[in-house]
């Protein structure tokens, strides 16, 4: 696998080939999770939108988009899809979607953690004044529901919630809410 798919130079080129694996059902689970982390790669660090022959990133995002919203697909499958959206699209499209698929777990610790998971902080100052305040009532609602104030459970939301909000670490060790 990886070793097809690094003749391609840039990998970019290998999205037209990646897509149908994402988009089959044929392929199983497992096939198309690979091809999915294949294109979140390709997407994080091939991200160079200069080359007129490589195919245009908004195609991409399109299909993972068709998939996301696809209520057949399974959830953790459309999690992994909301996450690459939320980071390389417009994150006030899928912060809703976010929620949904995060607020779908059982265990208040597993959905918090999908929901730091889909929310990637890379451009969460995109977010319109009316998401952010939806961002920030639904995280601090989640920090209530996990954080017993001894557990230290809900810390990594904590950081997340200031990693949006922009607030500055006290110190150089510290994260934001320290």
């Amino acid at each position: 696998w990886r070793y097809q798919l690094n003749a391609f130079k840039p990998r970019r080129r290998s999205l037209p080939i990646l897509l149908p694996i994402v988009e089959s059902h044929g392929l199983g689970r497992d096939g198309r999770f690979i091809a999915l982390s294949e294109i979140d790669s390709i997407l994080s660090f091939e991200a160079d939108d200069t080359d007129p022959s490589l195919p245009p990133l908004e195609d991409t995002l399109r299909h993972l988009d068709v998939l996301a919203k696809d209520a057949h697909e399974t959830v953790p499958f459309r999690r992994e899809l909301v996450t690459i959206l939320y980071r390389e699209g417009d994150p006030n499209r899928y912060l809703d979607l976010a929620i949904e698929l995060s607020s779908r777990e059982s265990v208040p610790v597993t959905e918090l953690q999908q929901f730091v998971w889909c929310t990637p902080n890379k451009h969460s100052d995109f977010l319109t004044p009316e998401n952010r305040a939806r961002y920030l009532h639904y995280a601090f609602a989640l920090l209530e529901k996990t954080d017993d104030g001894h557990s230290g459970i809900g810390a990594g939301l904590a950081i997340h919630i200031g990693q949006c909000l922009g607030i500055k670490p006290v110190s150089e060790w510290a994260g934001p809410f320290t």
